[in-house]
């Protein structure tokens, strides 16, 4: 008759009769028993519930790493300031100063976040932003990210579709930086 070894410990019982739920077993020896690999003399490792959360959450921020934004401000200094935002976030930047460009950028390589100030980009930079997202979304998932409209742009408002609205955060100027940085926050863990 074959030894069959034991693979997972025993669950320790609490005085209330219950079985101690905190921990979590790495089940993939078991796995490899049942589909016919035998038994494995091997240790299985016990996992804690607040170990398990921390991988989920670097193999989240590890898949977020590969995120590309594209950024369009025309002041260095905003954009020094989005740039530590972004690196905390572990997102890749592209920083552009003109739409142009931006749009250039985009059809290179298609952005997944873009934070676009329109204010300071000339007349048609909503036209701009539009072309940006619309050559962004070709043959992909569509980009989300933030729209910031300067005190003249208000107006303008009104053109954007409800496309965009769903996917982009509008922000009105004038604003402080945590605001556009909490929003960028908010934008990344959206789905």
């Amino acid at each position: 008759m074959e030894k069959v070894e034991k693979i997972l410990p025993a669950r320790e019982v609490d005085s209330s009769g219950q079985n101690d739920s905190s921990d979590l077993y790495d089940t993939s020896e078991l796995h490899k028993w049942l589909a016919g690999g035998g038994p494995s003399s091997v240790e299985v490792p016990l996992v804690d519930q607040e170990s398990a959360k921390q991988e989920s959450l670097g193999a989240a921020l590890a898949d977020q790493a590969q995120s590309l934004v594209l950024c369009v401000e025309a002041q260095e200094e905003i954009q020094v300031e989005f740039r530590k935002t972004f690196d905390k976030l572990g997102w890749r930047a592209r920083m552009v100063k003109t739409s142009e460009t931006a749009l250039e950028m985009a059809r290179e390589r298609s952005p997944e976040f873009i934070v676009y100030d329109a204010d300071g980009q000339g007349r048609e930079s909503l036209e701009v932003f539009f072309e940006i997202d619309r050559v962004s979304s070709i043959g992909r998932k569509s980009p989300r990210g933030l729209l910031l409209l300067g005190p003249k742009q208000l107006k303008l408002e009104d053109s954007v579709s409800d496309d965009i609205r769903q996917r982009y955060e509008i922000l009105r100027k004038p604003l402080k930086m945590r605001e556009v940085k909490n929003k960028m926050l908010a934008c990344s863990i959206r789905e």
